[in-house]
């Protein structure tokens, strides 16, 4: 969008493939000149959120070992805990996901994440951190 003296405005693009250029007008605003155009692909992803369990409470090792959270849809999700992969899973269709821990987590105060993963497994979005007490 033009505003003069080569200040521009930028439209709000939705999600998709966008091609974009520029072009000089001239005195009566007919087009002079225009730039090369050049493709661009937004894409909306959602760092991955745990919500269960909630961050800042205390939980036994048996509840730890369950989260859920919510996210990208059909998004691929790995699990940390305290900075160590604990495994991995898939959100739904609507973006909800589950993961169950093999073992039972370690006890003492923890530090659980998620990240967004692309197909070629590079994290896409961390999620934040959650910390919680696990307890026998």
């Amino acid at each position: 969008m033009r505003l003069g003296c080569g200040r521009w405005l930028p439209a709000r693009l939705g999600e998709g493939q966008h091609l974009l250029w520029a072009a000089l007008l001239d005195a009566n605003q007919a087009p002079f000149a225009r730039s090369a155009i050049m493709s661009v692909t937004v894409e909306t992803r959602l760092a991955p959120t745990i919500v269960e369990p909630v961050n800042g409470t205390a939980v036994t090792a048996f509840q730890a070992q369950s989260l859920r959270g919510t996210g990208t849809p059909g998004g691929r999700i790995q699990v940390f805990l305290d900075g160590i992969l604990l495994g991995e899973t898939l959100a739904d269709s609507a973006g909800s996901w589950q993961f169950t821990a093999a073992q039972p987590l370690l006890l003492g105060v923890r530090h659980l994440r998620a990240d967004l993963l692309d197909d070629d497994g590079r994290t896409l979005a961390s999620g934040i951190p959650i910390q919680v007490l696990i307890m026998p």
